[in-house]
């Protein structure tokens, strides 16, 4: 790096996951590289136990390093990437499981050098098979299948100023309610960061049952009071995808999404975050609940939090006119492809009793709808 502040940082924090890492810094290293000074790629590692530090070294670029002298929670390592480490002018916060979709690093600085004085900008984030993934980056050179490019969560695919970030809420096909928690994705400039740290209450315990706000979605804590009501960038085109289907925390993605989002969306009424824009979120939560509940009911070992979520979350959310026609639509469904599959069983081991099929195998395949 020079003496020139980097206009944009790429932050990635990890933990333990160096194939992830190894893989993300190629992608990330062939979008960022063209620009030299102006992007700068910076690594906090929360106290790995692997080879991290080993693929850091041997990525093949300058890469910002810093690691934590002992493991600490998530938003913890995310100031450490954003404030401690990064020193370019915007921050873009991803994870080493993601995927920077060819092209993405161009148009944001390109937004960012057309308008410098935007502070926020989204990004359409999308999600993938984090082995698909791993192929993409490594096979493909980051290019995305045509049926992958339709996985994104707006459904406008341009590049535009906003006059409110609230707006953002409306670029949206359906269920919006995720736009500013798990599943989005944004550079801001870093001075949100640094002004928001000392605001965040951050609770030093890796108990997924007693996570609060804070540790769940500290990027929208930080980010969504201090923009509300005022113009952002909205770059639609593909830009960033989220590799899941993986992550050690699955079982508690239901109370993460659905107890999260109303802690998240109670905090945002108490901020000048416009409530047309608020409303569609609480009612997109409602409809995204009444179909999650039945799943989660139905494999409760598989699902863990659901005291919390009946305690906490459903009380509210039950009153939303968009909670009951959604769950009764999806118990319907449930009740009707759980006797369907257990005709199924019947009738299979009715056949297979037969000694002409002594030697027969039957394979069922998307008992219940899900592919169990």
């Amino acid at each position: 790096m020079g003496n020139q502040m980097p206009l944009l940082s790429i932050c990635i924090p990890t933990c333990n996951r160096d194939s992830l890492l190894e893989i993300g810094l190629k992608n990330i290293i062939a979008e960022a590289s063209p620009f030299g000074d102006e992007v700068e790629i910076v690594v906090a590692d929360n106290a790995s136990e692997d080879h991290t530090p080993q693929v850091v070294q041997t990525a093949g670029h300058p890469i910002v390093y810093g690691r934590q002298p002992e493991k600490v929670v998530f938003p913890r390592n995310l100031l450490f990437a954003a404030c401690d480490l990064a020193k370019g002018e915007h921050v873009l916060l991803i994870g080493d499981d993601d995927l920077l979709v060819p092209g993405a690093v161009a148009r944001i600085l390109g937004l960012l050098k057309s308008r410098p004085d935007l502070d926020y900008l989204y990004l359409n984030v999308g999600w993938i098979h984090v082995k698909e993934r791993n192929r993409v980056i490594l096979e493909e050179g980051g290019h995305l299948p045509p049926d992958e490019d339709r996985k994104f969560q707006c459904d406008e695919h341009t590049t535009k100023v906003l006059p409110r970030l609230e707006d953002v809420v409306f670029c949206k096909g359906s269920d919006p309610y995720a736009m500013f928690s798990t599943i989005f994705c944004y550079v801001a400039r870093r001075r949100l960061y640094l002004e928001g740290r000392p605001k965040l209450k951050i609770y030093d315990s890796f108990d997924d049952a007693t996570q609060p706000l804070d540790n769940m979605f500290p990027h929208a804590k930080l980010t969504l009071g201090a923009m509300a009501g005022k113009p952002i960038g909205f770059i639609g085109q593909p830009t960033v995808m989220q590799g899941s289907y993986h992550q050690d925390w699955r079982k508690w993605i239901g109370k993460t999404m659905i107890y999260g989002h109303c802690m998240l969306f109670q905090w945002l009424e108490t901020t000048p975050f416009a409530k047309d824009a608020l409303e569609v979120l609480w009612e997109g939560l409602a409809r995204m609940t009444g179909r999650l509940m039945v799943r989660m009911m139905d494999e409760p070992e598989e699902n863990l939090g659901m005291d919390i979520i009946r305690r906490e979350a459903l009380p509210a959310l039950v009153q939303r006119p968009t909670f009951w026609p959604s769950f009764t639509e999806d118990l319907r469904v449930w009740n009707e492809t759980d006797y369907e599959a257990r005709e199924m069983i019947r009738v299979a081991k009715a056949l297979l009793t037969r000694p002409e099929m002594a030697r027969a195998r039957l394979g069922l395949w998307g008992v219940r709808g899900r592919g169990q």
